[in-house]
């Protein structure tokens, strides 16, 4: 048995020095796993899809896990820049009771660069009103 969804998370990046405004940032993700066990036992969920955050990377392929724990959500993701240089994308999605809907609409996150040195913090907004009937939709058991 085939599990998979897709989601698309918005938000803004800024580099940690200052040197810049707040940017957009986009990440659509596509996250498929075999067979149900392997989701219980592994916890993790292989995802690709691409990256587009302004003045970083242009739709940039983009590929990682999302590890699905029972209150967190760890995403972490790889793609190329538009210089060419390797960045890891590595956030939270913290569910926190009483406030269940809102805490699941945001992933907070850093822009880690080759050497694992954080460049930039990114705040990305799942909009649960217009995406979560298209998440359902387009979430998959085969």
């Amino acid at each position: 048995m085939t599990l998979g969804f897709r989601e698309t998370w918005q938000g803004s990046w800024v580099p940690l020095d200052g040197t810049a405004p707040a940017r957009p940032i986009r990440l659509d993700l596509r996250a498929s796993i075999p067979f149900l066990g392997a989701l219980f036992r592994d916890r993790a969920m292989p995802v690709d899809g691409s990256v587009r955050a302004a003045g970083l990377a242009t739709d940039a392929p983009a590929t990682g896990t999302v590890e699905i724990g029972r209150a967190v959500w760890r995403y972490r993701v790889a793609f190329t820049d538009d210089a060419g240089g390797r960045v890891a994308l590595g956030g939270e999605r913290v569910f926190e009771r009483g406030r269940l809907v809102e805490s699941m609409s945001f992933l907070r996150a850093r822009l880690l660069d080759v050497d694992g040195q954080p460049f930039a913090k990114a705040l990305f907004r799942f909009d649960l009103q217009r995406e979560l009937g298209a998440l359902l939709g387009r979430a998959r058991i085969a």
